[in-house]
């Protein structure tokens, strides 16, 4: 299995649809519609701001299309493509770190290719190139506390 970090997007890449779509979560009479209805297109390139009070159903709207959650109703797709479930093509990045703070920088991006099976020098490699693109160049051997907050978002 090969990891490859890929060249950035085009500009004819990343178009998302959200048609009619309805998300409810929880089960039976606790069940309630945190999204209701929703219909809008982001083009490609376009960058877009979500906001709206807590409790507003902005991250479950975010986690439906990283595909972690499914539309009760309606629609979502990404280029024509149906979000059914998690693709390593989609990812969200959340307001709380996710890293292991035992682990240094590197190991932390590695983690996930690690799981799969990804022998130890291509694992490095590439966390090394993924730390490049997003700027964490240098800070390879760092433990997640020697880091910004943003710094341990983007690691």
């Amino acid at each position: 299995m090969n990891i490859r970090v890929s060249d950035p997007p085009s500009k004819t890449v990343g178009r998302i649809d959200v048609s009619h779509v309805s998300i409810s979560l929880g089960e039976g009479e606790k069940a309630f519609e945190a999204v209701r209805d929703l219909d809008f297109t982001v083009p490609p390139g376009e960058l877009v701001c979500i906001l709206g009070p807590s409790g507003c159903g902005k991250s479950t709207l975010l986690g439906a299309l990283a595909g972690h959650l499914q539309a009760t109703s309606g629609h979502l797709a990404l280029d024509a493509q149906t979000i059914l479930g998690p693709s390593p093509d989609r990812g969200i990045v959340f307001q709380q770190h996710t890293l292991f703070p035992w682990k240094r920088v590197r190991d932390n991006v590695a983690f996930g290719p690690k799981m799969r099976g990804i022998g130890r020098a291509e694992r490095r490699r590439a966390a090394d190139e993924i730390l490049r693109l997003v700027g964490l160049e240098g800070f390879e051997g760092f433990y997640p506390s020697q880091l910004s907050g943003g710094m341990q978002q983007r690691g």
